[in-house]
């Protein structure tokens, strides 16, 4: 019959040499562990702040057009008032076209400011989260030397744990248990036959 896997509760110093040896390989892993999760995050972060930066490059663009937009809306006001003065000889076609005209600027000057709205709300919520992520960031970054310090402690009282325990456990227990099965093995073996 196989035995299974059991704790190592028949002997403190088996127990202890375990722990330290747990102690000692975790505080070993896990800076590595913690510095490819950093860099990870730090990746992530840095690709969604500089989408925000491009998306603020766009916001200006729709500035730019947008005050280009408004020069043009006060150029056909301008129009539009000569067009309609009383003192202008000007026809109901050309007066007509240039009603249109206005009209036609006013709905892209209406259109661009709804752009312009909607991209400045998307603009505010990413930053809303890239500025989330940095502090995220920060804070794990502080986790991170945390936990690193600590593993620089654990790892040379894991190994300390570790050594302690299996010595304490060979020389106080193993040794003699050793001791018995080779006397065991050195007895001569007494064979009993059964005749039927």
């Amino acid at each position: 019959m196989i035995e299974t896997l059991k704790p190592p509760t028949d002997s403190l110093y088996k127990f202890l040499a375990i722990i330290g040896l747990v102690f000692f390989l975790t505080s070993v892993i896990s800076p590595f562990v913690l510095r490819r999760e950093f860099h990870r995050q730090n990746a992530e972060f840095l690709r969604d702040e500089r989408i925000n930066n491009l998306d603020a490059e766009t916001w200006k663009e729709t500035s730019k057009q947008m005050q280009r937009q408004s020069i043009e809306l006060d150029e056909s006001s301008k129009r539009l008032d000569e067009a309609f003065d009383p003192k202008s000889k000007k026809s109901l076609a050309e007066q007509g076209r240039v009603l249109k005209e206005a009209k036609t600027i006013e709905e892209k000057q209406f259109a661009t400011i709804e752009l312009f709205d909607k991209q400045m709300r998307d603009w505010r919520k990413q930053d809303a989260q890239v500025e989330y992520k940095r502090n995220l960031l920060e804070e794990y970054e502080d986790y991170a030397k945390n936990l690193f310090t600590l593993c620089l402690l654990g790892g040379p009282v894991g190994l300390f744990m570790s050594i302690l325990g299996f010595v304490l456990w060979y020389r106080r227990a193993q040794k003699y248990e050793d001791l018995v099965l080779k006397k065991k093995v050195e007895e001569p073996t007494v064979s009993r036959i059964i005749i039927p």
